[in-house]
């Protein structure tokens, strides 16, 4: 009996234990829709991606909606949002809507990663 009630709670929990973000795919994203304009520890066209995620006070949620649509956000009027379109002259990062959940924590990993 102990042995099967081990047995099912090693089931649960490695079926149900959270994936980690596969940083070798976030970097995969990063290279085909960031790496133009963006760079990992200097700005370029675009802000660089070190410490991005303490520039967005922690909110992953936030800094996730903004890469998914930021033009959205600045219209908005999200306080973080209209701030970088402010210091970057307007200019909008294009909207990346096909992006999902799993690929924003693997590309986040990859960027938090990095420094």
């Amino acid at each position: 009996m102990p042995h099967s009630f081990l047995l099912l709670i090693f089931l649960f929990t490695s079926t149900h234990a959270p994936a980690q973000p596969d940083v070798a795919y976030g970097q995969v994203i990063y290279r085909q829709l960031c790496k133009n304009c963006h760079k990992l520890d200097r700005n370029a066209h675009g802000p660089m991606l070190e410490g991005v995620l303490a520039r967005w006070h922690g909110n992953e949620t936030a800094l996730k909606s903004y890469i998914l649509n930021s033009p959205r956000m600045i219209a908005a009027g999200d306080t973080i949002a209209v701030k970088i379109w402010k210091q970057w002259k307007h200019r909008k990062m294009p909207p990346f809507p096909n992006l999902t959940d799993k690929d924003l924590n693997c590309l986040l990993a990859f960027i938090e990663q990095k420094h």
